[in-house]
């Protein structure tokens, strides 16, 4: 987990236009812009349509045929002009009350298990163990990684 020294170790092996590193926050806080970020990187066009992606750890996952079905619909809803047949299928069979935010809240709910409350205690030990790492890699990034992961509260 020493995170500053394995960049290290990469930015000495690579010349710095081959390296670039991603904060996996960044990602989930706007995964298009990332995506758009790793194009760019690649010399690719980034300008295109990105389809967005939900970023639910699979271990989450209760029922895997809700989570694709989810999916599915998520994907068609973001790329109407594809004229997805499934989604042209499910908005032709539910009714209108069933395409809610509560219904789509319920089929959440059915399809992922509730995330499990953390150790508390083992959170703690293990932040206060990891934070000269994470000041580390934030001196060395470049970046407050230390306020983006809430070490700034721990003594």
């Amino acid at each position: 987990m020493r995170y500053a020294e394995q960049l290290r170790w990469l930015h000495d092996a690579f010349p710095p236009e081959q390296v670039l590193v991603l904060v996996y926050d960044d990602f989930r806080a706007d995964n298009e812009a990332t995506v758009r970020q790793v194009l760019r990187f690649l010399e690719l066009d980034a300008t295109g349509p990105i389809e967005t992606v939900e970023t639910k750890p699979l271990n989450a996952v209760r029922s895997m045929r809700l989570h694709q079905l989810r999916r599915a619909i998520r994907r068609a809803r973001l790329n109407p002009a594809a004229g997805n047949p499934l989604l042209r299928a499910y908005d032709s069979v539910a009714p209108k009350r069933l395409r809610s935010e509560r219904i789509a809240a319920s089929l959440r709910n059915a399809a992922y298990e509730p995330q499990a409350p953390a150790d508390d205690v083992l959170a703690l030990e293990l932040r206060r163990r990891f934070k000269g790492e994470v000041e580390a890699a934030s001196e060395y990034l470049g970046r407050d990684l230390i306020a983006l992961w809430g070490y700034d509260r721990i003594s």
